[in-house]
């Protein structure tokens, strides 16, 4: 794989980095989630640099987001009472299609599913 199509997915969540200001005048509870947002975004940044390294944030990302859609999107747009702020976010996550199909699967598949476990504890000498 090359180094432009691992890097994608780290530009694309660049875009939240500018929703942080809107949220700055808001309730507590939403500058919050922008403030995590914005936390998301820059550790992506830094998937620019060094995209293999960053591929846990990636993961961990695209695991929120479909959550998310999966939980809470999906049930308004059913019933038909998506507000306008949960609509914004639904167009945010659903950017996560792209950074799913960009991220390196046969990569991301064998260290983090396919290799067991460290042991929880250590051998009788350590604490």
């Amino acid at each position: 794989m090359s180094n432009g199509r691992s890097r994608l997915p780290a530009m694309i969540s660049q875009v939240r980095l500018g929703n942080l200001s809107a949220s700055a005048g808001s309730s507590p509870a939403r500058s919050r989630f922008g403030s995590r947002l914005a936390a998301m975004s820059l550790l992506a940044f830094l998937g620019l640099r060094c995209p293999v390294r960053m591929l846990p944030v990636l993961l961990f990302e695209v695991t929120w987001k479909v959550i998310w859609i999966a939980a809470v999107a999906v049930p308004h747009l059913i019933a038909g009472d998506m507000d306008d702020a949960a609509r914004k976010v639904l167009i945010n996550c659903s950017l996560v299609v792209v950074i799913i199909a960009l991220i390196p699967w046969r990569y991301a598949w064998k260290p983090y599913v396919r290799t067991s476990g460290g042991a929880w504890r250590g051998s009788r000498g350590s604490p």
